[in-house]
Parts: structure tokens; sequence; C-alpha cells
């Protein structure tokens, strides 16, 4: 499809491009599709109708239109079966009728083209943006095949006029998207699916697991995690760049963090802007206002993730931090450092950052309420003897580790500037290293659930 989008006028190449994209999305669930034009469809036409108006109550009626059809569509198919959980428990109490849905397949990535969609809506009120009437190219936009499963969560201004026309691609652009495609393989099938073994097997008997066996389990979740998804982020704005079209980068070293709020503006970065440009900040309010207001906008961060008790208490429990982080040093050391200049303190912020979020990890990680019970209780107080199976895992953890340091010094994602030789070299390597270092069996993206 690549050589051919390359090949074929525009007119003709986008429609390929987004037929790919359906059949790419739907392959899995058909129905999908229709969730995914229905949006497109709305959101084209409120657009157009918001431009169009001649007063402002009809510019803000469409807005809610479309607000309400992206929300409903994405409440109903992902957090329905939560609330009639819930309801089901609280009326079981009154022996009353229960609650029964049919059960459905979550469109995968429903969370991430559903803010896409909503943010252009809202940029096209705002005045921010023109609306697109051109049906073909918002199509591409909503639907773009490398991030239309886990984002980035792109903004019209950065996207559209990159999919409006057809973008030349250089040597340069093919050489970097194939390294980057590349090191995103290499990243998932190697490393984060093999740290997911140990992972997976410390949660799942979290009950009788010793104390530094869910220590490893959960830094290995860490790494698993950030891995996993910068390897999509990796392959997805690679794949964007063989055809010309560039994607926003979503992380930024964020296990380098040395406090919360810098945690946020280095991790998913592309979420955590949607929710401050068109959650946060248009919420308005005094100064210790939006503290509260901080708390809830994580504790919906924390929802976004999944429909469970445990997504909320890790975004309430980030919310809590983060605002007690800004109180203390917005009025007690009125925007200084907390540990001062010394050369010393840099280290122990981002050992201290990186613990928290290993925390709070056990909240993300655990299936239920019940696991991250057994989780915390056996950290305190189930020592036992640490199995051999574990050394191999806990020496990656370390190489990874160490690479992560080594790159993350650099804090750029382009590719290591080598000749040719030694960058052919190089790319052989990484192919070497996923036919034979990868897993047997291979685990879906973990930000597809969401």
């Amino acid at each position: 499809m690549f050589l051919l989008v390359r090949a074929l006028p525009w007119s003709v190449g986008r429609w390929l491009l987004i037929g790919g994209s359906y059949f790419f999305y739907g392959a899995a669930h058909p129905w999908y599709c229709l969730l995914l034009g229905a949006s497109t469809v709305v959101d084209y036409w409120a657009a157009i109708q918001i431009s169009d108006a001649a007063t402002s109550s009809r510019r803000k009626l469409f807005l809610v239109v479309s607000v309400v059809t992206n929300m409903s569509m994405l409440c109903v198919v992902k957090y329905s079966h939560f609330v009639a959980d819930n309801l089901n428990v609280v009326f079981r109490s009154f022996n009353d009728q229960l609650i029964d849905l049919p059960d459905w397949v979550l469109p995968a990535g429903i969370s991430f083209y559903t803010f896409q969609t909503m943010c252009y809506t809202i940029e096209v009120y705002r005045g921010r943006w023109d609306a697109t009437r051109d049906l073909a190219t918002f199509a591409q936009y909503v639907a773009f095949f490398p991030q239309l499963m886990a984002g980035p969560i792109e903004r019209p201004s950065q996207l559209i006029p990159q999919l409006a026309v057809k973008q030349p691609v250089t040597m340069s652009d093919l050489e970097s998207g194939f390294q980057r495609i590349l090191w995103g393989v290499v990243k998932k099938v190697v490393f984060a699916d093999r740290l997911a073994i140990v992972a997976d097997e410390v949660y799942l008997r979290s009950a009788d697991a010793s104390g530094s066996q869910l220590i490893v389990g959960t830094i290995c979740f860490a790494f698993q995690l950030y891995l996993d998804f910068s390897a999509y982020t990796d392959i997805a704005i690679g794949t964007a760049r063989m055809l010309g079209v560039r994607l926003s980068e979503n992380f930024d070293w964020p296990f380098f963090s040395k406090n919360p709020s810098e945690f946020w503006n280095r991790w998913h970065m592309t979420l955590s802007r949607w929710f401050r440009d068109y959650v946060y900040l248009p919420l308005g309010g005094r100064p210790l206002v939006k503290l509260f207001q901080l708390i809830g906008v994580m504790t919906l961060i924390g929802l976004w993730h999944g429909a469970a008790w445990n997504y909320v208490l890790f975004g309430l429990v980030w919310g809590v931090t983060l605002a007690f982080y800004n109180f203390v040093r917005g009025w007690g050391f009125r925007g200084r450092p907390l540990f001062g200049h010394q050369w010393w303190t840099k280290p122990i912020a981002i050992l201290m950052c990186f613990v928290f979020l290993n925390i709070t990890l056990v909240l993300f990680r655990s299936p239920d309420l019940e696991t991250v019970k057994n989780v915390f209780v056996g950290l305190f107080s189930q020592w036992g003897p640490w199995p051999y199976f574990y050394n191999f895992h806990l020496g990656l953890l370390a190489f990874v580790g160490t690479v992560f340091v080594v790159r993350g010094l650099r804090r750029t994602h382009e590719p290591i500037l080598l000749n040719p030789f030694w960058r052919a070299a190089f790319w052989s390597f990484l192919i070497l290293l996923i036919i034979y270092g990868a897993v047997d069996q291979t685990q879906p993206y973990i930000y597809f659930e969401f």
C-alpha cells in the first residue's frame, strides 16, 4: 500500500490511504468502523455548522452536539458495564432487579480518536482552525492508520495541513522512519514483552508472592508499560515519517522527571496537553480552587485509562499529589526547587519520583482492588527466598535501565548519526535482535485497551 500511495496521484492515493486505515482498524471487528465513521461524519458536519453559524448560540449548539455525540458513544461502549456493575452492587442490597447488559468488544483506541475529533470541533469553535470542507482530508485526520489505535492525539493544525496535499519524502525521511520502526519493534517484542513475563506472573499470584518479587515485578511493569507504549509511538512516528508526515512526540524520557508535575509533562504528553487545554484551563477559578480542579482532572485522566476503580484511584492519587506539590512549591517555596541546587539533589529527586511512580503503578497494573491489597500487604509482610527464575529477567531489567539512561541523557528521539556502513550494521543488529531475541508469543499493546 505504501508504494501505491506514493505512486498514485494524491486525489486517488488518499482514498486508498483511508480505505487501508479502515481495513486496518476493522480487521478484528468490522463494527469498529461504524463508530469511527459515525464520529467522522458527525464532527465533519458539526464543524461546518459551527463555522457557518451566524450567532454564538448556534455555534455553541453544534459544539454541544459534537461533544455529546462523541462522549455518548465513548461512555456507552467503554463505561456502561462499569456503571451497571456498580449499580448492581447497590441493587443487590435491596434485593432489586439487576441490570444485565450484553457483552461487546471494546473498540481498540476509541478514547484516542474520540479525543482527537473533539479537539477538532473545539478548535473550530474557538476560531483557531477553519472547518475543513474536504471530507477526504478530514477522514484521513480521524483515521490516519499509524496513530489511530494509540495516538499521539494530534491537533488539527499539526496533522490536517500535512494530509491535505501529498508530502514529499526524502531519503532522510525513509532512513529515519525505518530506524524508528526497527527500534520500536525491538522495544516491544524483545524488551517489553519479556519484562511482561515477570510482571504478569507476580501479579497473577500476588497473594503469595514475596516482597522482593513484588518489587521487581512492579519495576518490570513500569519499564514494560513505558517500552510498550513508546514502542507503538516509535512505530507510528516512523511509519508516518516514511509517508512524509511528522507526528508529535508523546514521550520525553519521563523516568528522568524530578517531580510529579514534570512527569506528566513528559509522559503521554498529547493526552496531558489535551486535558490541560480543553478541561483544566477552561475551568478558570482562583489558585486554591484550581488545586481541587487539578484533583478532579487527574481523576478523569485515571478514568480515561479504564472503567475500573483502580484506575480512578490511580488518577485520584496523582491528583492529590500534584495539588500538594503545587501548593507546597507555590506557597511554601515560592517557585524555588524543593531540594535546592546542590549537585546531588537532582538524582535524589529523580529516584524519589520513580519510586512514587512505581507505587502508583500498583493501582494501574492490578486487575482489581483485591490484588492492590495483596501487593501492598506483601510488600511489607512477605519476604521469602528469591527464585532463580528471576535472575535473567533482573539482569534484563538492569540492561534496559542502562540503555534507557544512556539514550535518555541525549534527550533526543532522532537516530544516532552514523556513516552508511555503521548504520547498515546497526540496522542488521536490530533485525537479528528481533529475529532471535523476541519472545515466543507477543502480547497486545497495553494502550489498545484504552
